[in-house]
């Protein structure tokens, strides 16, 4: 069989594979396609790739073993040979030395970079001589070797005794939750081997990476603003983002949410304009005042939760506490004095005569919807404003553990934000009114009630309780459905809607197990077994999912549950 050649050069002679194959003889027959075949290969697939990318990083060791540094000098060494190859430390505290050029031969190999020939060496072995719980993992093929690579880069700068800590309180659950949960107590355990360098850490990083880039604009005159801030800036940011998208709305702005919220920080760029709206009467609002500020909620001596209240300022909530929202969108935050305009050069520019304005809190205030105000009116009414006034609500809540109160040093569980030093937290919350909220009692639990409707108080226990969805390997958070996980039946006994009877899932989630063929069970309050359309069963806690197959042992597992 011949075939033209390339851009209609000569033809060149190819093989086709059939030519060996009797026009009388069927094609070869597949097996029959089933559920359990293509999970069987999807399995497969997944276990060979995990397999794989562990022998990498056990080959990386092997190859820094077979190029040591200890005869060679170090960077640091008198006399070097400018350009000649040195000892280097490619991992963190208690790695070897290793010859500097050997990396770059094992990158060739692999068509990769020196660079990234290096960086796998540094993580393999800061696996193998700072996480070794992790590496005992890796060598048994058991986790995902970029997760264990990703935790070994977070935890370099730590001393090897401080990395074992992170190691121990994390490796079992590689596995078992989302990558995005998993950071985050990965975070946590960071911040836990040494607070005090935590927290320094975070300074100098917040001094050094601040930035503010503003793309190129598009051919719709559309461009992207990103910004790196303090995340007590970026909290409030976010919240008087939020407070002018309403207020637009409740003049008129049709428009989504989304497009509301861009609108809005395009008014920040125009003080004046931001400064009428919020200071223009809403109806149900008191002229020239915003929504109450912060949430705060005191220590947790007793491992009870506890909420906090609106003020104005920010909202911060106490150990293992937080704050029911009632806001359409909740947005955790701090006060970091934003909403305070201390420039003494903010107005040394040459002021126009002060109008004779009512008092602005009086029945004639001058910024009534739909009145454009004058420069010099709204200078005189930004003179007169308590800035605290302007703030928006924001709301914190941390879970402060009880040593971490009474020490003042640990970690602060942020909702919304992560796990973050307590001195920084404190930081944020230098400059806020704090109000305390009434104790919620975890363990104790809430009375049952009859009806299907879910009461506030019990939402807002749950949401402590169980604040990610309880789906197999879920890591949806914010505004979860309360489902039933025995269906509610009017009239068929009191007390259905309880602790015990209800678990957070994701909108989608929920109809899975509504209209789907996934089912769930709860055979105590905070575990769940589901079983997935083909009879796969997972066992979902708060150590994450534990897949227990298709097996006998979990067809048991499923029956011992069966609901009263």
């Amino acid at each position: 069989m011949q075939y033209s050649g390339p851009e209609g050069g000569a033809p060149f002679d190819a093989v086709d594979p059939w030519d060996d194959v009797p026009d009388d003889e069927p094609p070869p027959r597949l097996p029959p396609l089933t559920p359990e075949l293509v999970v069987s290969q999807l399995t497969g697939s997944r276990r060979l790739r995990m397999a794989t990318q562990c022998n990498e990083l056990i080959s990386a060791t092997d190859w820094a073993d077979l190029h040591p540094g200890e005869t060679l000098p170090t960077t640091t060494a008198a006399g070097v040979v400018p350009g000649a190859e040195r000892a280097v430390q490619l991992g963190g505290d208690g790695t070897p030395l290793v010859a500097e050029f050997a990396a770059t031969e094992l990158a060739a190999q692999l068509h990769s970079s020196s660079w990234a020939g290096a960086r796998l060496i540094g993580d393999a072995l800061d696996l193998r001589h700072r996480l070794p719980r992790l590496w005992s993992r890796i060598c048994e093929t058991e986790i995902e070797a970029w997760q264990a690579r990703r935790i070994a880069q977070a935890t370099r700068h730590l001393t090897k005794h401080e990395a074992a800590f992170v190691d121990a309180a994390i490796a079992d659950l590689l596995g078992r939750l989302p990558w995005g949960r998993l950071q985050a107590l990965v975070d946590a355990a960071i911040i836990e081997a040494n607070p005090e360098r935590a927290a320094q850490l975070a300074d100098l990083v917040g001094k050094a990476d601040k930035k503010v880039h503003v793309g190129q604009a598009d051919d719709h005159g559309l461009t992207t603003v990103y910004a790196r801030v303090d995340a007590a800036a970026g909290i409030w940011l976010d919240a008087i983002i939020d407070r002018l998208a309403d207020l637009l709305a409740a003049q008129g702005d049709e428009s989504s949410k989304d497009n509301r919220r861009a609108t809005a920080l395009g008014l920040l760029a125009h003080p004046a304009r931001a400064i009428q709206l919020l200071t223009t009467p809403v109806a149900g609002e008191e002229a020239g005042t915003d929504t109450a500020g912060p949430d705060t909620a005191g220590p947790d001596t007793a491992g009870t939760d506890t909420t906090g209240t609106d003020t104005a300022g920010t909202d911060t909530a106490g150990p293992d506490t937080a704050a029911p929202d009632t806001d359409d969108k909740d947005t955790a935050g701090t006060d970091s004095g934003a909403g305070d305009d201390d420039d003494p050069d903010l107005f040394d520019a040459p002021e126009p005569p002060e109008p004779d304005l009512p008092d602005p809190d009086g029945p004639e205030h001058p910024c009534t919807p739909g009145r454009p105000l004058t420069e010099a009116e709204i200078i005189a009414a930004v003179r007169r404003l308590d800035p605290a006034k302007l703030r928006p609500r924001v709301l914190l809540n941390l879970h402060l553990a009880e040593q971490t109160v009474r020490t003042g040093t640990g970690v602060a569980r942020t909702e919304g934000i992560g796990p973050q030093a307590a001195e920084q937290v404190r930081a944020w919350l230098g400059d806020c009114t704090i109000l305390l909220r009434p104790v919620i009692d975890l363990p104790a639990g809430l009375t049952p009630v009859d009806a299907y409707e879910i009461p506030q108080a019990m939402r807002d226990h749950m949401r402590l309780r169980q604040p990610v969805s309880s789906f197999p390997f879920a890591a949806s958070r914010g505004r979860l459905d309360l489902d039933h996980t025995i269906p509610y039946r009017p009239g068929c006994g009191p007390g259905q809607t309880r602790i015990a009877n209800l678990a957070p899932l994701s909108r989608l989630e929920h109809r899975l197990v509504t209209h789907g063929d996934w089912s769930r069970r709860q055979p105590e309050p905070g575990t769940l077994l589901f079983r997935a359309p083909h009879g796969h069963i997972y066992l979902v806690d708060h150590n994450g999912t534990h897949p227990l197959g298709t097996t006998s042992f979990a067809q048991a597992v499923w029956n011992t549950a069966t609901p009263e």
